[in-house]
């Protein structure tokens, strides 16, 4: 005898994937219909933790923090092993971000196949790390994917330049040659420690005032702004990606005496 939950996955199997993905967004149910009896959701990527020593894990669970070790220290095959930070993880693939070059230079591998690709270098005069704006290069990249156009992008967030002006969004599609300007003046100045990531073929982050988040749309390239967020203060949380959904961690140091 077919349940209600056969029936509705029944339908659902009908629609392409990209329209299963905002059925989610309906309820509860829907969701767990959509985790639990289609391919696509059911083969979802796990999450990767890199860890500053360089080891990585595989999270299995999120629910219970099971996960595998990966590797131990950074490959030897990782271009420039010493130089690099990890912007992000997606598919398969890893975004580097080499922080020894002016603006940092991206290079995203696969690490399985061994393939790399290079990005063209950027030409700015962004503000240099420890100027106030950012720690490191990497601070001002993120790595997303849009899961109904299928491609890869790299998103560049430049930090205010040296002579104050407003920064720039850039953005970089895997098997293009050339980076796209998406937006100019002015673009709110981003709050770098709390990162830039990517949901849903959507990218997001935090504007430095206002407590406001920016999202910007992986496949249109547009740039819109999120309702405000809570009233904390700078260093104290990050966003993150949670189950396909957005989050938000809070943290805090205990006192030193």
């Amino acid at each position: 005898m077919r349940t209600s939950a056969d029936v509705l996955a029944a339908i659902l199997l009908w629609l392409p994937p990209s329209s299963r993905q905002l059925a989610r967004l309906v309820c509860r149910r829907w969701r767990d219909v959509v985790d639990t009896r289609t391919t696509e959701m059911q083969s979802r990527a796990k999450p990767l933790v890199v860890t500053d020593a360089g080891s990585a894990h595989a999270v299995d669970d999120l629910s219970t923090g099971c996960h595998r070790v990966l590797w131990n220290g950074i490959p030897r095959d990782l271009p420039h092993e010493r130089r690099n930070v990890i912007v992000g993880t997606c598919n398969g693939l890893i975004c580097l971000c080499n922080n020894r070059k002016v603006d940092g230079v991206i290079t995203v591998i696969n690490p399985v196949t061994g393939e790399k690709l290079s990005l063209p270098p950027l030409l700015s005069t962004t503000g240099s790390p420890g100027s106030g704006y950012i720690v490191g290069w990497h601070e001002e990249y993120g790595f997303g994917y849009h899961p109904t156009t299928g491609r890869h992008k790299v998103v560049h967030v430049a930090a205010y330049d040296r002579k104050g002006n407003s920064h720039q969004v850039k953005v970089f599609t895997l098997g293009e040659s050339s980076w796209r300007d998406v937006a100019t003046g002015s673009v709110p100045r981003c709050q770098y420690s709390a990162g830039i990531v990517g949901v849903n073929g959507t990218m997001y982050w935090a504007a430095k005032r206002g407590r406001k988040l920016m999202a910007l749309d992986l496949d249109h390239e547009s740039l819109s702004f999120i309702k405000s967020l809570l009233d904390v203060s700078p260093g104290s949380w990050n966003l993150t990606e949670v189950r396909g959904r957005l989050g938000v961690v809070f943290y805090s140091f205990p006192h030193q005496f």
